[in-house]
């Protein structure tokens, strides 16, 4: 008979970092907001130079400690001796409060990390042992305190200490020390943990089994932002996108953009827009769908940290379309600008319904002669377009319909906004993402009609533009990108897709059943883009930062500097973001047409189609956004994308060589053979 024998396991498991983590961005976060605290609550215990610079006094009394010792490991007291001894002069009782006080906001800024709290919740309840293992200076004491803030059941588990042992994992003595203690193999200890060095490099190299754990340490993205990590702001605005990654129990790609790139880029905007309209008295906020939903749910975020009750933030159901037909009282130049727009490309039916009119009552009002020619199926070329333009403020029948529909339109909308108790005040503002304040101008003049006097201030994130309507009672204001920035208009596109809602664009509105005015919006697809992880990722760090900013409100905000980053981040985004953004479905226009993935993958034929056109508007029609779609794709495609600035002689010869020739060869072969045309034509050139 053969006896079958199984290893009994016991788990380990790290503390810092893997059990719960601090709310800054980094370990060393915590001496940024120690010398933030000292100058605020205790400034007598240290001359002001060194309350400056105790960044780096902590930082260098540590070092100079674990230099001066022949133990694996140093004490908090032993770190303190060192600052004594470099400030003989300080009474040894201020060197007690200043690492009482870091005690104190240890304690104070950590929090659970979930995914690994209940994994060890799991085994615990699988009747498995489970200990912890942890190189750290501070007191058994303290790091019971800290557990217990995060779970009472761990905070009893056994538990084993460098500092007290003056063993390390970083060695590899605190293991050997552990096997002994427990009395097992190292092929029976399976330890988890978040330093790849001292947690698994150095465990396997004794025969220990090991998970590494490493979701606490920054991503690519959070990195681009903690530029110093002495700065205390950027500390917090780090480690509150890190607390709303670990604190989410389900992860998806675009959690991750909302969490980490999203709502740091546009919570510094939205907190202006707050304050602003406090300071000038504006108790009703306006979020412009679609792009201010995002601005809401930060807002909301905010307001429930803050208690604010003195501003009330709505949604605002509004679109270009919705907010231009009833501006029309007469025709004018700027409604010819509208009307005039290509973008889309449009078609005689698209053109007629911005102004409320269909096909057949065109017809019927339009003398023949004047529209032959005019295709009623197709998209108009430029001036087929212009013709319907010219005949819309020619033809007089045409333009009276048109001015009953702006007068129901407008009517409905007034409506609306009673019901949105937008007149209760005689201010308010309004939020949108950008671009040059027309859309606000008409619909300044529909309000400005109802209520004479009425001040509207309009925050925008960027402007490329203010145009000529602007005034002391219609005022804009650019908030991060302006008029005068060297970016190109591709920013425009980057920020509104990512500043995206869950519903169609708003084509105007209606009165239902119960007397009520509500929004007629266009029928959406998502597509594969997940809006609902995208909004929790966005409301986690809005939650988190305004928790943080409103405990330490001492501290010198500074988000232009998180904004620039990030911006310069859209142009070279990460995997990440490809994989979140990319799926977007988009479409840029006025009218929401012809959506479609804002950057998709290429296949080589995409690649070699994108560099050999001749019509730039193609391009943009292949993909919005050229960075992540290159991220999205193979290695081939990269390849070919890579090549920069391909003369228009080669653009043409491939161009004529793939219309007029070999259409009956295979993708391969086709290639192969412009390949070796073009290489051809130049060595006889």
């Amino acid at each position: 008979m053969k006896l079958l024998f199984t290893l009994s396991m016991i788990y380990s498991f790290d503390i810092f970092d893997t059990i719960f983590t601090r709310r800054t961005a980094t370990p060393k976060g915590i001496f940024c907001l120690m010398g933030h605290e000292i100058r605020r609550r205790i400034p007598e215990v240290l001359p002001s130079h060194a309350t400056i610079d105790f960044f780096e006094i902590r930082i260098s009394a540590e070092t100079r400690a674990r230099r001066c010792t022949n133990n694996e490991d140093v004490t908090l007291d032993e770190i303190y001796f060192h600052i004594r001894e470099q400030y003989p002069a300080i009474p040894y009782e201020n060197i007690e409060k200043v690492k009482q006080l870091e005690i104190e906001i240890e304690i104070a800024n950590v929090i659970g990390i979930k995914k690994n709290i209940d994994r060890i919740h799991e085994l615990l309840r699988n009747g498995e042992k489970v200990i912890l293992i942890s190189d750290m200076y501070l007191p058994r004491s303290v790091i019971k305190q800290m557990l217990s803030k995060v779970d009472s059941l761990i905070a009893t588990l056994p538990f084993y200490l460098s500092c007290e042992l003056m063993k390390t994992k970083h060695i590899g003595s605190l293991y050997e020390h552990v096997l002994e203690q427990e009395g097992i193999r190292p092929q029976e200890l399976c330890h988890t943990g978040d330093n790849h060095h001292a947690d698994i490099k150095v465990a396997k190299r004794k025969s220990i089994k090991t998970c590494y754990y490493n979701k606490s340490a920054l991503s690519e993205i959070e990195q681009s932002y903690l530029l110093d990590e002495a700065n205390v702001f950027l500390q917090l605005v780090a480690g509150a996108s890190k607390l709303a990654r670990l604190s989410a129990t389900y992860t998806t790609p675009q959690y991750i953009l909302g969490a980490c790139l999203t709502a740091p880029l546009f919570y510094g905007f939205v907190k202006y827009c707050i304050t602003e309209s406090e300071k000038n008295g504006i108790k009703n906020i306006y979020y412009l769908s679609r792009d201010g939903l995002i601005f809401k749910l930060i807002n909301d975020a905010i307001f429930e940290v803050n208690n604010n009750q003195s501003i009330k933030a709505r949604y605002l159901f509004g679109s270009r379309q919705a907010f231009n037909l009833p501006s029309i009282f007469e025709l004018t130049d700027r409604h010819r600008r509208w009307l005039a727009s290509k973008l889309p490309l449009v078609s005689l039916e698209s053109l007629l319904s911005r102004v409320g009119v269909d096909i057949d009552m065109f017809l019927a009002l339009v003398p023949k002669e004047q529209i032959q020619g005019i295709p009623l199926n197709r998209i108009l070329s430029p001036l087929q377009h212009k013709r319907v333009v010219d005949l819309i403020y020619s033809v007089s029948d045409l333009k009276q319909v048109i001015y009953d529909n702006a007068k129901q339109s407008r009517q409905l909308l007034i409506k609306y906004l009673k019901q949105e108790s937008f007149f209760e005040h005689e201010k308010s503002s309004y939020i949108d993402v950008g671009w040059s304040g027309n859309v606000q101008d008409s619909f300044y003049s529909i309000i400005s009609e109802e209520q004479a006097n009425y001040e509207l201030t309009g925050f925008y994130y960027g402007s490329f533009g203010v145009t000529s309507r602007t005034s002391a009672k219609n005022k804009k204001i650019a908030y991060s990108i302006k008029s005068d920035h060297e970016y190109t208009n591709m920013v425009a596109v980057y920020l509104e897709a990512l500043a995206q809602a869950d519903h169609g664009s708003v084509c105007g509105y209606k009165e239902n059943k119960q007397d009520a005015i509500e929004a007629v919006v266009e029928d959406f697809d998502n597509g594969c883009f997940n809006f609902d992880s995208y909004f929790a990722g966005i409301k986690a760090f809005s939650k988190y930062l305004s928790e943080l900013l409103n405990e330490y409100d001492f501290i010198h905000e500074n988000f232009e500097i998180i904004e620039q980053r990030l911006t310069l981040r859209l142009f070279h985004p990460t995997k990440e973001i490809a994989n979140a953004i990319g799926p977007l479905r988009y479409s840029g226009d006025q009218n929401h047409t012809n959506k479609k993935e804002i950057a998709p993958a290429f296949s080589i034929l995409d690649a070699l189609k994108y560099q050999f056109t001749l019509m730039p508007r193609k391009n943009y029609d292949m993909t919005k956004w050229l960075e992540v779609t290159k991220l999205r794709s193979n290695v081939f495609v990269k390849s070919i994308l890579a090549v920069d600035n391909i003369p228009n002689t080669l653009k043409k010869i491939a161009h004529n060589f793939t219309i007029k020739k070999y259409r009956r060869h295979s993708l391969k072969g086709k290639c192969k053979k412009i390949i070796k045309y073009i290489v051809k034509r130049y060595r006889n050139a």
